[in-house]
């Protein structure tokens, strides 16, 4: 079983990954 801090810690990794994959796309599409 995962401890609930490793879990959110792998959440908010994935969302600022998200972040950084959104900036990218809208440098590109300007």
């Amino acid at each position: 079983m995962m401890p609930i801090q490793l879990i959110l810690q792998k959440y908010q990794v994935s969302l600022l990954v998200i972040d950084i994959n959104q900036e990218e796309v809208i440098k590109w599409t300007s």
